[in-house]
């Protein structure tokens, strides 16, 4: 196996995630991270890894989000030890990997050498809607109804991201979240371009829900959203989540990433209930897994994280 450090990937045709693509690492380079695409050879192409590297004071990270991406997972105990050689030569305190595998026992095995952290970057339980299925018949049925009834409310694509962050900034603020910038919007609507989908909903000329998702290969994801809460009675969420699905379906994706549930924190309960009932299904990415390199940065590092 051979390791090629390129700034582009040598074969964008695998299965992968947004997180993975050129896109996302010039969206990370202009928030301070420098990034290397890892392409991986046998006698052909079998493979790569966006790596992001950042430095932090007196540490120096190194992260792979939801990769690295291959033909076939048999390659992957090889491809590891590749990227920790990587890691080891640029000197990195530590090596963080969030793989694009489903959780399993085998799937496991090939991470034995790393240490299973608790502190991830991407949210590790999700919940999907499968877009070839029948949308509304898996939707609980007393859920239903409210999306039936629109209370003359209207679904609409827009490239408004100040009418966006005006809903977004007053729903994280209110809920004590921790938000992103608009320059940090208007940086991922400049890399993302096309694949950048705002929707809305209004009551008459009123924005009373908004959000962002990310279109890549057959999946869209729900990333941003915002509601104004004066509005609750007519559930805008439901609306915005069902008419965001019935638009995917029309350009033939196949599924609708719904971006992070817990089933443990009580500040996600009430939207991962949400998502559930908005029939998103389970589904568990294998984990994050931390490999020290510097074994004593590393326990500084995770005591101040």
């Amino acid at each position: 196996m051979k390791l090629k450090i390129l700034d582009y990937i040598e074969n964008n045709d695998l299965d992968s995630n947004f997180l993975q693509t050129k896109k996302w690492a010039e969206l990370k380079k202009n928030e301070g991270w420098n990034y290397y695409f890892l392409n991986f050879y046998k006698k052909d192409f079998v493979g790569y890894a966006l790596l992001l590297e950042r430095n932090e004071k007196m540490f120096k990270i190194h992260y792979i989000p939801r990769g690295p991406i291959l033909k076939n997972i048999t390659d992957l105990k090889e491809v590891l030890e590749l990227i920790q050689n990587f890691s080891k030569e640029h000197k990195a305190s530590f090596l963080k990997i969030e793989p694009n595998y489903e959780y399993s026992k085998e799937n496991l095995i090939y991470f034995e050498n790393f240490i299973e952290s608790h502190k991830s970057y991407q949210p590790i339980d999700t919940a999907i809607i499968h877009l070839e299925e029948d949308l509304i018949k898996n939707i609980p049925s007393k859920k239903r109804g409210r999306i039936r009834n629109k209370q003359n409310l209207i679904f609409r694509e827009t490239q408004d991201l100040e009418k966006f962050y005006n809903l977004y900034k007053k729903t994280f603020e209110n809920k004590n979240f921790k938000g992103r910038s608009l320059s940090y919007f208007k940086d991922m609507k400049k890399y993302f371009k096309e694949d950048l989908k705002i929707f809305e909903v209004l009551s008459e000329d009123h924005v009373i829900a908004s959000s962002i998702n990310i279109i890549h290969q057959d999946m869209i994801t729900y990333l941003y959203s915002g509601s104004d809460s004066n509005f609750n009675n007519f559930y805008p969420g439901y609306i915005l989540l069902y008419n965001t699905a019935l638009f995917a379906q029309e350009k033939g994706l196949k599924y609708f990433d719904l971006w992070g549930i817990s089933y443990t924190n009580k500040k996600w309960a009430g939207f991962s209930e949400f998502k559930f009932n908005m029939g998103g299904k389970p589904f568990k990415f294998i984990g994050s897994f931390d490999y020290p390199i510097n074994k004593i940065l590393y326990k500084i590092y995770s005591k101040l994280k």
